[in-house]
């Protein structure tokens, strides 16, 4: 049946254009089959690397560090010399727009840490966190978790990336599988990168990383090869393995690659069919990274190889 029709106009703005609908958010995880196998390193080497695919696009200049840093030094409330490079983005000391990856979205990386001791450091200081939000507030989503408020939207954007990270004297006890759950998906940009701490996933949260897990687009294994570290938590291997048999998508990430590895005997015990290898990068260009307040990806002599392997990692 007709329906009757009332003469009615739809006025357009002239050279308007439909907003495009969102894309689905591309969610991946680090998470090292021992502790200190480099996930962490690597993570937010990987969230360097996409938000400067789309910077780069844009006409921003890539940051450009030398070996050693000759810039002078900053120093920091705790009076650790360390240099913050002038030349990177974001680092005027006002917020900046994230950067937007071509699927349109915007890169933010989340730090899973239960670690009460933090014997191996904190990954907030790792990146000089305190030194890139100077001037500016920082908003840790675990006070907010800690408090019972929402944890989604929160920006803390530098560089390209939101850092979603655990502060200095913050504590995470008594937090649950539900409490970190809620934390990966509070960020709201399109592609999230979820960094699990090494130690996470021991005996008490074994059974809690399926939860963590099962919501990611890919996780990525990290493994060191150093034979000590396959065999100091085969638990998490065939945690790992189950996960893939059931559907999920497990990229090993083979770090630390060196001469000194029986390639032959690691493959052996490992058993994986896809699999990534990193180089062993001198342990110069780790520590100017951290003194410069950068990720590993900044540095000259490790850019050209993580991109290799990045593009092999991406979705």
């Amino acid at each position: 049946m007709d329906r009757p029709n009332v003469g009615r106009k739809l006025p357009r703005r002239t050279g308007g254009e439909e907003p495009q609908a969102r894309q689905s958010i591309v969610k991946y995880a680090f998470v090292g089959l021992s502790a200190r196998a480099g996930a962490t390193t690597l993570a937010f080497a990987f969230a360097d690397w996409a938000a400067r695919q789309s910077a780069r696009g844009k006409g921003t200049p890539a940051l450009s560090l030398s070996l050693p840093a000759k810039k002078p030094k900053k120093r920091n409330a705790a009076g650790s010399g360390r240099a913050l490079p002038a030349e990177e983005p974001g680092r005027s000391g006002l917020a900046e727009p994230s950067a937007k990856l071509q699927n349109g979205g915007g890169v933010a990386v989340v730090g899973i840490d239960d670690d009460e001791l933090r014997l191996g450091g904190s990954d907030y200081d790792r990146v000089g966190i305190d030194m890139r939000f100077s001037g500016r507030e920082y908003l840790s989503p675990y006070a907010r978790l800690a408090a019972g408020a929402s944890v989604r939207g929160i920006h803390n954007v530098d560089g390209g990336v939101n850092w979603l990270l655990r502060a200095p004297g913050e504590s995470c006890a008594g937090f649950t599988a539900t409490d970190y759950v809620r934390l990966s998906s509070g960020a709201t940009e399109d592609t999230v990168i979820i960094d699990v701490k090494g130690g996470f996933g021991g005996d008490r949260r074994i059974s809690e990383l399926p939860k963590l897990l099962n919501d990611c687009d890919r996780v990525f294994a990290v493994v060191d090869p150093l034979p000590s570290a396959l065999m100091a938590d085969t638990e998490k291997l065939e945690l790992f393995k189950s996960l893939e048999l059931g559907g999920a998508d497990i990229l090993y990430v083979i770090n630390r690659m060196n001469p000194g590895v029986d390639v032959r005997e690691m493959r052996s015990f490992i058993k994986v069919r896809r699999a990534v290898e990193i180089p062993f990068f001198p342990p110069e260009h780790i520590y100017a990274a951290e003194y410069n307040c950068c990720t590993l990806y900044a540095m000259p002599k490790a850019t050209s190889l993580l991109t290799t392997a990045f593009e092999q990692m991406a979705l």
